[in-house]
């Protein structure tokens, strides 16, 4: 069973059900069904109605799957890492990439280009180290991965326990860094200064949400369905409306104003209403 979780996890078994999370959820069901069709086929014995409505090919049914919430398999990525050590299929800062656009933030892979002494980075917290200096000092290295490079970050013990509550193996994080060119090692060595959370960072910067609703669909729909994400994402951020018609953009003023959390939650269901290009964070 360990096996087979694995490979699950690993993603090796994604094309034979609907997701990851699924297929975790029915290994019990699926070695029960392999063991009672070994035991019949080896005493001779059919099953009158089959395995099920697609046993004459070999693939399972999806109605025969236990079914769960496709929120559980937002954790699959993690669980690729640790059994395969990198992110594979999918990656989870990919969701905050707009980040580096329009909240002064670097991406890691253009370090190297920048000219300031200081910036700030983002990226999932892949790995914690905790060493000794020479002198004896406690040195912590930690390493940031933002899907379009690695960098590792190294904070002194007083400097770190300052932001430690910020830091979390497996989290995403928001850093700001001391930059420097490292003659020891001919590279770049970053420095902590400060550390958020993703979603602290986030509702500090975020300004505003633009919902932009493409011509041929209801106005008066848009409101409606906004309604029901209204009520469980009520929040400080104000809503923007926008109704595209042609090649004129026309601002919507719903009769209260809309104002959401800038959560990720809530982006990735207005995502799911609109569609990503019709939902600019400001």
């Amino acid at each position: 069973k360990r096996v087979v979780e694995a490979l699950i996890d690993a993603g090796a078994m994604d094309s034979i059900g609907p997701n990851r999370a699924v297929l975790l959820a029915n290994i019990e069901r699926a070695m029960a069904m392999g063991e009672s069709y070994q035991r019949d086929q080896a005493s001779g014995q059919h099953d009158l109605f089959g395995l099920g409505p697609s046993s004459s090919n070999g693939d399972a049914s999806e109605d025969t799957y236990i079914h769960l919430d496709q929120k559980v398999e937002l954790l699959h990525s993690y669980k690729e890492k640790k059994v395969i050590g990198l992110f594979l299929t999918s990656h989870p800062f990919s969701f905050y990439s707009k980040i580096h656009q329009n909240k002064g933030v670097t991406p890691l892979s253009q370090i190297a280009k920048v000219q300031s002494k200081k910036i700030k980075i983002a990226g999932v917290v892949t790995a914690l180290r905790r060493l000794k200096t020479k002198s004896g000092r406690i040195l912590f290295i930690i390493a940031l991965d933002d899907k379009s490079a690695r960098y590792e970050v190294s904070a002194f013990e007083d400097n770190f326990l300052e932001y430690e509550e910020n830091i979390k193996l497996d989290h995403i994080v928001v850093l700001e860094v001391s930059v420097r060119n490292d003659a020891y090692s001919a590279g770049i060595r970053l420095s902590l200064q400060g550390a958020w959370d993703i979603e602290s960072f986030m509702r500090a910067k975020v300004r505003g949400i633009t919902l932009r609703l493409e011509s041929g669909k209801s106005p008066a729909s848009l409101v409606e369905s906004l309604k029901a994400i209204t009520e469980h994402h009520q929040g400080p951020v104000p809503v923007r409306l926008q109704y595209q018609y042609k090649n004129q953009i026309l601002d919507l003023v719903p009769k209260e104003p809309i104002k959401l959390k800038a959560h990720k939650d809530t982006i990735t269901a207005l995502e799911a209403l609109l569609g990503k290009a019709q939902v600019v964070v400001e």
